[in-house]
């Protein structure tokens, strides 16, 4: 199981690789990894699709897109 300091520093690298990227394919493999998603949720020809931030809740990395808000976590 990560430290938060691990994890920050996940999250720091994945902000300097992901801001202002869009996503264009989602394959979802495992159930607990995206709890609450259905691919369907990203519009992939829109704005909506575009990664605004990414930050930390506890172990949590949030991917901040301009409608929704997706949750991963490292423990």
């Amino acid at each position: 199981m990560p430290e938060l300091p691990e994890v920050q520093t996940v999250v720091n690298e994945l902000k300097n690789d992901l801001i202002a990227d869009r996503i264009v394919h989602i394959k979802h493999i495992l159930q607990k990894v995206l709890s609450k998603f259905k691919p369907n949720d990203i519009i992939i020809d829109g704005k909506e699709n575009l990664i605004q931030d990414v930050t930390r809740r506890a172990k949590f990395i949030i991917i901040h897109f301009h409608s929704h808000i997706f949750l991963k976590t490292l423990a």
